[in-house]
């Protein structure tokens, strides 16, 4: 093949210097398409120079993605040392490694397919790729614990978006310093230098530092398409191990016990400190039930629209949960339909109480039970019970006590 194909055919498998295409093998009869890379530097070596280096060099073998209807074979030789010094800090994606039988680019191509919820077969039948290897691939890819939160998610080295952004084709919004100034290096590189060798370079450094720094490229991620693993927030997770645990909800004692400072975070986040200091003074002001239910929703808004930077947090308020739950249910509170409450509604029952927003409810659920509210009332007077218990544990064992009398 001429000089202007092998460069042709170098640009569209991403190859970049310090690599070329030295020779190519074409077997139409069992349609396998040979590719010998080595490195520019050895181009210019007298084969007498060679033959003086003590360590003979390996001849690796990778299964790369299919050319049209050929299977696709890459050749590199090298001495260990050397190709280790080469992929150490990146893998381009023609290449594999050493203990691999298969580029990082067939590699990822089936592991970006199995990501998006695609069996074998299909895999198989998109790709033209043998579903044995498909299937062993991804089975060593679960042994080996690689998660779906790295390199597979991201498009692949060959994927044009990589180009764009580096072209400011597409402009990628990030606050992240370190990337901002390596795509501002790799902009002005694309400008001084056309090569396209170049460029497929930038694009494996760009891509490669999206994969280093994942846990900080979130809103990055999204922006190129890589959906990550949904963030799992810890509060909708059990808060003990028990198959009956619940999420917790708005009416948790736990959210309680925080805004009325019973249990400390000990944040160090100073915005959310300022914020929760704010919901705390309103917390403790005379509001009705449904108002502290109010504000209590309002953090947990916040809390899961600032779950990356709340993790401490969120796991603080889950331990404080779990400790709550652990907790002696001595005093329990009885469900709407217990005659108890009507007997307090209807003063059957002596009931006292110093908490002036019970009082004021019992005030204007007495009116409503005189109206003919009884089973609303009933249900609200215990809702608000429910919503409380932590600040009214004295009333709750009044209660306790008056059920006991009524049963014997």
């Amino acid at each position: 093949m001429d000089k202007l194909r092998t460069r042709d055919i170098e640009n569209f498998l991403g190859i970049y210097s310090p690599y070329y295409i030295k020779d190519m093998r074409l077997d139409d009869e069992n349609e396998v398409f040979t590719i010998q890379l080595d490195e520019i530097s050895n181009k210019n070596k007298s084969i007498a120079s060679r033959f003086k280096s003590s360590t003979r060099p390996n001849t690796y073998r990778w299964k790369h993605i299919k050319f049209g209807r050929f299977n696709t074979i890459i050749e590199f030789k090298s001495t260990a040392a050397n190709f280790e010094r080469l992929t150490k800090l990146i893998r381009p994606a023609f290449l594999g490694s050493v203990q691999n039988n298969h580029t990082k680019q067939f590699e990822e191509v089936i592991l970006f397919a199995h990501g998006k919820k695609l069996d074998a077969e299909t895999i198989s039948t998109l790709t033209g790729l043998e579903v044995s290897e498909i299937t062993k691939l991804i089975l060593d890819n679960e042994n080996s614990q690689i998660t779906e939160t790295t390199s597979n998610l991201l498009p692949l080295e060959t994927d044009p978006i990589w180009i764009k952004i580096i072209k400011r084709d597409l402009k990628l919004k990030t606050n992240l310093t370190p990337l901002r100034m390596l795509l501002h290096k790799l902009e002005l590189n694309e400008i001084n230098d056309n090569d396209s060798h170049s460029l497929q370079e930038s694009v494996s450094t760009l891509r490669a530092f999206f994969i280093k720094n994942k846990a900080s490229l979130i809103n990055e991620y999204q922006q190129v398409g890589a959906k990550k693993e949904q963030q799992v927030n810890p509060l909708n997770k059990p808060v003990n191990n028990n198959k009956s645990s619940t999420k917790l909800t708005p009416t948790h004692p736990v959210w309680d016990s925080i805004l009325t400072e019973k249990f400390s975070l000990m944040s160090s986040n100073l915005a959310f400190n300022l914020y929760i200091s704010r919901l705390k003074g309103l917390y403790k002001q005379d509001l009705s039930s449904s108002e502290k239910r109010d504000i209590v929703i309002e953090l947990m808004r916040y809390l899961k629209k600032n779950i990356a930077s709340l993790r401490n947090e969120l796991i603080s308020i889950k331990k404080i949960a779990e400790n709550i739950d652990s907790e002696p249910k001595a005093n329990r509170i009885p469900n709407k339909d217990d005659v108890i409450w009507l007997n307090i509604l209807t003063e059957q029952s002596e009931f006292t109480t110093s908490k002036l927003n019970l009082n004021l409810l019992l005030v204007k659920l007495k009116s409503q039970v005189a109206k003919g509210l009884q089973q609303e009332s009933c249900t609200e007077l215990q809702q608000f019970f429910v919503d409380n218990q932590r600040s009214l544990s004295t009333e709750i064992n009044m209660l306790t006590c008056n059920t006991a009398e009524a049963v014997s």
